[in-house]
């Protein structure tokens, strides 16, 4: 009787334990949020709030900050900003987890392992986020938040490039430099066309006004497309290395490279309008930011420049120790960077002044979200920061 009392007794016992893994396992692959499929005022449904990215947010978050949460994602980002979406913070990691955290407590809403690393950053539409991936057996997949199930994925030559969302369309480059265009409901072909032998490309593309897709190489060489069609509508041979994402400013493109030279040109017909040079051609240009009058721009040397837009005249510069690889944040009055020294630097947005800093547990290497007094930091190897406006203690004024 006591061996079959044992037995019985250890049978229960794994079956509990098997309840328990089976429980915990599926917590941790799921991911699904409540709500409508409509964006709310102030989500970020792409890399930097816009399909230009400007990386402008007309929000106050006014330093001193103090931090708010830390949460710890297991794996590091690509170079995009995190989105903000039906108040959660959501991000794709190189070890290809989607995971969406509480923007109120920090607190993990569901993690989602897709399998496959993401490398540039994820976008939503219409309660879809779609994920284009670096290796792995997928390179691209929708994940319906609503339902919480993947609406499709496919297979073939991999993306370490941002996806954009056109009309019925997402359209993604991918490393052998083809460009192909999908249905976004369901992952069937729509065209591809390819840039030239031996081109590869390592900047995210850039979505213009009139449907049209900004594309440059890693050699320089740029491109716009019809990203409908897929008809070419000029080329432009900037001949300087890139690998950081371009930014829209109005009627011309900002492309950072690699050899100490911003380029600005024309987004009708790639024509130069300026460029702005460092003597030293072993500086690399961050992606910028801009306010239509003012750009934004590290360098690896560790100095943050303000350029007039029409002119790429120096406004101001701001010289730090640590090299600067990310884009910075722009805010109603102030001008948010992070630097690869752990640096998170608040500046006055006018005059450069170093108003705020802190140092963080990992490099900034991610551009940076944010939303009415809070900002959303990613830092190397693996945490999300969540700083707001400090507090101030009435009882000690």
């Amino acid at each position: 009787m006591r061996r079959k009392r044992n037995i019985r007794h250890k049978i229960y016992t794994y079956i509990f334990v098997l309840v328990v893994a089976t429980i915990v396992s599926t917590g941790c692959n799921t991911l699904k949020l409540d709500g409508s499929r409509n964006a709310r005022s102030g989500d970020w449904l792409v890399d930097g709030a816009s399909n230009g990215r400007e990386r402008l947010v007309n929000v106050r978050v006014e330093p001193p900050l103090e931090r708010a949460w830390l949460y710890n994602a297991n794996a590091a980002f690509g170079t995009g900003s995190p989105l903000l979406y039906h108040d959660a913070v959501i991000v794709g990691t190189r070890k290809g987890e989607l995971h969406a955290v509480d923007i109120e407590t920090g607190r993990s809403i569901g993690v989602k392992n897709l399998g496959e690393a993401v490398e540039g950053s994820i976008l939503i539409s219409n309660g879809v986020l779609y994920a284009a991936h670096a290796w792995g057996k997928y390179v691209l997949t929708a994940y319906d938040l609503t339902t919480g199930t993947t609406a499709w994925r496919i297979k073939g030559i991999p993306f370490e490039t941002t996806p954009i969302e056109v009309d019925t369309a997402l359209v993604a480059v991918d490393v052998e430099g083809n460009i192909r265009s999908f249905n976004k409901d369901t992952g069937a072909p729509y065209w591809i066309e390819k840039l030239g032998d031996g081109v590869t490309v390592k900047a995210s593309p850039l979505l213009l006004s009139g449907n049209r897709m900004f594309v440059v190489s890693d050699k320089g060489v740029a491109f716009m497309y019809d990203a409908v069609t897929g008809d070419q509508i000029w080329l432009s041979d900037l001949g300087d290395p890139v690998y950081a994402s371009p930014t829209a400013d109005g009627d011309q493109i900002l492309v950072p490279t690699t050899r100490g030279r911003l380029h600005a040109i024309s987004s009708i017909d790639g024509s130069s309008n300026w460029t702005f040079v460092r003597k030293d051609e072993h500086i690399r240009f961050a992606s910028p930011a801009t306010d239509g009058s003012i750009i934004y721009v590290g360098t690896s040397s560790g100095t943050l420049f303000a350029l007039n837009s029409g002119t790429g005249i120096i406004e101001w510069q701001f010289n730090g120790p640590d090299a600067i690889t990310a884009a910075p944040l722009i805010t109603d009055s102030h001008i948010y960077v992070g630097t690869m020294g752990r640096m998170l630097y608040g500046l006055d947005r006018s005059t450069g002044n170093l108003v705020w800093e802190t140092k963080l547990k990992g490099r900034i290497k991610s551009a940076m979200s944010a939303r009415e007094g809070e900002l959303i930091v990613l830092t190397e190897p693996r945490y999300i920061y969540s700083f707001r406006e400090e507090v101030v203690n009435e009882q000690s004024l």
